[in-house]
């Protein structure tokens, strides 16, 4: 799991310095943590392993903060999925805001 996800970031990453943030179930598995920032480690510029609780989010809050930042997106009519990201044709707002 920590390779695949690793491997799939090689690509991006340039040798700039970064940190990796985690969030969701886990973040509670020492064991995984230690496994992905060891697999980390082996790209060129990480700097760090942090946690959502670094930044005052509870980690287990992670789907929701997702769902949230769609939901803001959506509110600004800006696009939620991106073809850098998910490999959609085009990018598109997620989505529809309808007031009863």
């Amino acid at each position: 799991t920590c390779r695949s996800l690793v491997d799939s970031l090689r690509p991006r990453a340039q040798g700039q310095a970064f940190e990796a943030v985690v969030g969701g179930g886990g973040v509670h598995n020492p064991v995984l943590l230690n496994d992905l920032r060891d697999q980390l480690a082996t790209l060129p510029g990480f700097q760090g392993l942090r946690s959502f609780a670094d930044f005052g989010i509870d980690p287990d809050a992670r789907e929701a903060c997702a769902f949230a930042y769609l939901g803001h997106q959506t509110m600004l009519g800006r696009p939620g999925s991106l073809p850098s990201v998910t490999g959609a044709r085009r990018p598109a707002v997620l989505g529809r805001i309808s007031f009863p």
